[in-house]
């Protein structure tokens, strides 16, 4: 099956639901991943040209990406020097190793409370 017939084969089964439904969008995060297990740029670039919830599968795509453990290509990374821009008041940029470092902390420390 082509991929566009792929995608208009979910638009069908999922026409009755809103755009922004999680079903239908999940459907086209999973196809997209699916469909370019070793493609970060063409995963994130299906999800979002597929349509619905554009925005939110592109982020989701990129996120799952990470989870498990798959490499970002450096052309998505560098331009970003290490930075994330926020919208948190006065906050304008954060410096992602510092995310990632209070993310795996958070992560450890759940796990630990779980155990």
């Amino acid at each position: 099956m082509g991929q566009e017939s792929a995608v208009e084969r979910i638009h069908e089964r999922y026409a009755a639901l809103p755009p922004i439904h999680a079903l239908n969008n999940l459907a086209l995060v999973v196809w997209a991943l699916l469909s370019h297990a070793d493609d970060y740029s063409g995963a994130i670039g299906d999800a979002v040209a597929a349509g619905w919830d554009t925005d939110c599968n592109g982020a989701t795509v990129g996120g799952l990406w990470g989870l498990i453990g798959s490499r970002i290509p450096d052309h998505w990374t560098a331009p970003r020097q290490g930075r994330v821009s926020v919208t948190l008041a006065g906050v304008g940029e954060l410096d992602l190793d510092d995310l990632v470092a209070r993310t795996v902390a958070v992560a450890e420390r759940l796990s630990a409370a779980r155990d």
